[in-house]
């Protein structure tokens, strides 16, 4: 509890802690609880632009899930902004694709598109840990909205190439469920059951109904509530 937070730590040691632990809650889909850790995190004195960069990023994506949209583009722009001029590039990055997320929501198409493929850039420039943010499943499900089904598949081979070589196996499972979204976009109700079930199977699947949650509604709808396919798409990101 917050007394515990307080007991023996100075207060980067208990940023870092409220960091890490906002981390794991966004992991585990309790989102809610990312937005108190980090608001909590960032109210503290002192916090190094670093950790508040990260804090940031994080909060955005929480706040997508509880349907803050305009409070996910205000902290995901934030997160940017700080990321970039304390050369923490993986918050950079992440910020990037949490304002991709809220401009799809918002129906701006073009401006959705336009920060995921900065987010690419950034992490093809810096590479190390902004690479294994995997911007490209977020330029691609922009691309899809913009039905430019062609341009999305190739954006999630190359991303898929890169998650393999880079072995993030969190990753592995999204790879088939946002494929799934495009397959079901473009009609190919067959071909986005296979990779529901794709995703399904891998390692991490089960978790990644959680992090996939922002796909899954559109495509049960559309499917009319099939299997699979029906969880491929349900929630924000």
């Amino acid at each position: 509890g917050e007394a515990a937070l307080h007991v023996g730590l100075d207060p980067a040691a208990e940023t870092i802690l409220l960091l890490g632990l906002s981390e794991a809650l966004k992991h585990s889909g309790y989102n809610t609880a990312v937005v108190e850790y980090t608001s909590r995190a960032l109210g503290r004195p002192g916090v190094p632009d670093a950790s508040r960069a990260h804090l940031l990023a994080i909060q955005a994506h929480g706040l997508l899930y509880v349907g803050d949209i305009d409070g996910a583009d205000r902290a995901g722009q934030e997160a940017a902004t700080i990321g970039e001029t304390s050369k923490e590039h993986a918050a950079t990055v992440f910020g990037m694709v949490a304002r991709s997320v809220a401009a799809r929501a918002r129906g701006r198409i073009d401006q959705a598109i336009g920060h995921a493929r900065e987010a690419v850039r950034i992490a093809e420039h810096s590479r190390g840990e902004a690479r294994q943010r995997h911007p490209r499943l977020w330029l691609a499900r922009g691309l899809v909205a913009a039905d430019r089904f062609t341009e999305a598949d190739a954006v999630y081979a190359t991303g898929q190439r890169e998650a393999d070589q880079l072995g993030t196996a969190w990753s592995q499972p999204l790879w088939h469920y946002y494929r799934a979204e495009l397959r079901m976009a473009a009609g190919r109700l067959d071909d986005a059951e296979a990779e529901a079930e794709a995703g399904g199977r891998g390692p991490g699947g089960p978790e990644a109904w959680r992090v996939a949650a922002p796909v899954r509604a559109p495509l049960g709808r559309g499917a009319g509530g099939r299997g699979p396919v029906a969880a491929a798409r349900r929630g924000p990101c």
